[in-house]
């Protein structure tokens, strides 16, 4: 998931759901997945037409994106930057949003603010010249 999220021109519902079919995906389902991540002002536009890329803002795009995330349940989540566009409070409920909704998801993130640390069980840090690198185990109490 790319800090500026991918999506197609077309309904609300299909954005957010693709790459699967809209009709794939219940609207119920994916309006409490809106809710969830903090868009509830979006759940009545679900079948609006328009070009999403255009109309939110990064930092919604990006909730949209892990929306999308948590509605797909993918085994593996790599997360690019995905949230730098949301205040730090946001961030850290969403990332709390996708441990406690994807228990099974391994879930590899890259960002830059020390508050993600919380959220990570193990970091690599990369040196400058990017020849060298660090892994660090977390604390058990590492959610991520």
């Amino acid at each position: 998931l790319p800090q500026r999220p991918y999506f197609p021109v077309g309904s609300l519902k299909a954005a957010i759901v693709y790459p699967a079919e809209a009709s794939v995906l219940g609207t119920d389902r994916v309006r409490d997945v809106l809710i969830a991540v903090g868009l509830p002002q979006l759940a009545s536009r679900l079948e609006e037409d328009a070009h999403w890329n255009r109309i939110l803002s990064l930092g919604e795009q990006q909730r949209l994106g892990l929306a999308r995330a948590l509605l797909h349940a993918p085994q593996y989540l790599f997360l690019d930057e995905a949230t730098a566009s949301l205040d730090e409070a946001s961030e850290a409920r969403l990332y709390r949003l996708l441990e406690e909704k994807l228990p099974t998801t391994t879930i590899v993130s890259i960002g830059h603010r020390s508050t993600l640390d919380a959220f990570h069980q193990r970091h690599v840090v990369l040196i400058r010249d990017g020849e060298q690198f660090l892994l660090q185990n977390r604390s058990e109490d590492a959610k991520l």
